[in-house]
C-alpha cells in the first residue's frame, strides 16, 4: 500500500534547510551541470529556421556544425560571479557545457547555414532548395453508417 500523503511548510522547509546545507558543504550539487538549451524549429519563407534560448552564453564560445543531416550546437554558460559560497542561497540558473544534436530533413542547402546571436537567441538559418518545400495533405473524412438501434421499443 502507498503511503500518500502531503508535505507541509514545515517539512518544505527543512528539505529547503538540507538542500542550502548540501549546496553549501558542496555535497551532491554543484554550480556547474549538465543542461541543454531550449529550441524551437520551424518555417520560414524558404528557411528552416532552428531557434536556441542561450541566455548568458558567450556567443564567441559557441559551437556550430552541420554534419550530414545532423545539426550540433556546443556551448558553456560560465559561472562569472565573485560571490563567497557563505553568502549564495539558490540557483534556478544551470552552468556548464552543453550540446544540442538536431536530425534535420533532407532538401537544405547546408553549405548556405547562417548563425545570428541576438540577445540570448541564437537563430540558425538553413535554405531549403527549390521544390522541397513541405506541403500540407488534406485529411479525407469518410463518413460512418449509422449504428444500428439496439432493443427496439
Amino acid at each position: 500500500m502507498l503511503n500518500n500523503r502531503w508535505l507541509s511548510f514545515a517539512d518544505l522547509a527543512g528539505l529547503n534547510r538540507e538542500l542550502m546545507n548540501r549546496l553549501h558543504s558542496g555535497e551532491g550539487t554543484s554550480r556547474t551541470t549538465a543542461w541543454a538549451p531550449a529550441v524551437e524549429s520551424f518555417y520560414q519563407g524558404n528557411n528552416l529556421m532552428v531557434r536556441a534560448w542561450v541566455p548568458g552564453v558567450d556567443p564567441a564560445t559557441v559551437d556550430i556544425k552541420v554534419s550530414g543531416n545532423l545539426l550540433s550546437i556546443k556551448g558553456e554558460r560560465k559561472f562569472t560571479y565573485d560571490v563567497p559560497e557563505d553568502q549564495y542561497l539558490f540557483t534556478e540558473v544551470a552552468y556548464g557545457l552543453f550540446e544540442r544534436t538536431i536530425t534535420l530533413p533532407d532538401g537544405l542547402a547546408f553549405d548556405q547555414v547562417k548563425a545570428k546571436y541576438t540577445h540570448g537567441v541564437l537563430d540558425i538559418t538553413l535554405p531549403i532548395h527549390e521544390g522541397v518545400l513541405p506541403r500540407k495533405v488534406p485529411i479525407e473524412i469518410a463518413q460512418s453508417p449509422q449504428p444500428a438501434l439496439v432493443g427496439k421499443r
